[in-house]
């Protein structure tokens, strides 16, 4: 059995502040700058990934690839200005795929596991204000532990 293992790592960080965000204020008719009241929507300060690929020769029955991988995302603002009802905190992600190449290589079948330890996490969300709407606040989630099975075949 010959095998390998390779790794892969990650990190991003973004200190992104707004210079100027101008506005006009409706009751005094003058333009204000909030730039130290807002933050850039959806921008976490800090990401992180990593990942590793243990590959397996299996000789005429083909390869086999095993791929855990761990993502970490800060907790960010939504929108410009905070709303703790619909922000998203810090969260990890947990996945975990495995794939068989068939000895040709052109045929493949790959079990994946994502969201392993199944984390509610926000990736969008509305807010509507005012007296049309009444205060209606809407979250969209990232998707739950999700297990799927695919089989691909290259005809070439």
């Amino acid at each position: 059995l010959n095998a390998s293992l390779t790794a892969s790592v990650l990190y991003g960080y973004i200190d992104a502040v707004f210079d100027e965000f101008v506005t006009l204020d409706p009751a005094t008719g003058t333009l204000r700058n909030l730039a130290s009241q807002r933050a850039f929507q959806n921008t976490p300060k800090s990401t992180a990934s990593a990942s590793l690929t243990y590959t397996a020769d299996l000789g005429a029955a083909g390869l086999l690839f095993v791929v855990p991988s761990y993502s970490y995302r800060d907790a960010c603002q939504l929108f410009e200005v905070a709303n703790p009802a619909i922000d998203q905190k810090s969260y990890s992600l947990l996945d975990l795929a495995v794939t068989w190449a068939l000895g040709n290589g052109k045929t493949r079948i790959t079990a994946a596991g994502r969201n392993l330890s199944d984390e509610r996490y926000r990736i969008g969300g509305y807010v509507f204000a005012g007296p049309v709407f009444g205060n209606v606040q809407n979250a969209f989630y990232g998707p739950p532990r999700t297990y799927t099975v695919s089989f691909s075949h290259q005809f070439r």
